[in-house]
């Protein structure tokens, strides 16, 4: 998801990491309340909240903030691996970093 807000992004019906997660989170499960959802033409802002606790039933946000990390690791390794000091990357490195604070 992006700076945005989250609700923005799912009553646009945006396909974001925890949406997709929780679709095959539930589809493993046999579930298909989300799909039922999302086949909707458009989604209400009582469908929002519904939306936001079957992401939680799936621990989708959970999931998307491990992956995030994991992947801000992964950059912040690399960027270390280079053995470089220069502004150009201390402003990556202060990207990366600042990315998930503002979002956690």
């Amino acid at each position: 998801m992006t700076g945005k807000s989250a609700a923005s992004d799912i009553l646009e019906k945006k396909k974001t990491l925890p949406l997709l997660y929780a679709l095959q989170w539930e589809r493993e499960r046999g579930y298909d309340d989300l799909m039922q959802l999302y086949m909707r033409p458009s989604l209400s802002p009582k469908d929002l909240e519904t939306v936001l606790g079957l992401l939680a039933r799936a621990g989708a946000l959970d999931y998307a903030r491990r992956e995030a990390r994991l992947h801000q690791e992964r950059a912040l390794a690399q960027l270390a691996r280079t053995g470089l000091a220069n502004p150009a990357q201390n402003m990556l490195r202060e990207l990366a970093l600042s990315t998930l604070d503002r979002s956690s």
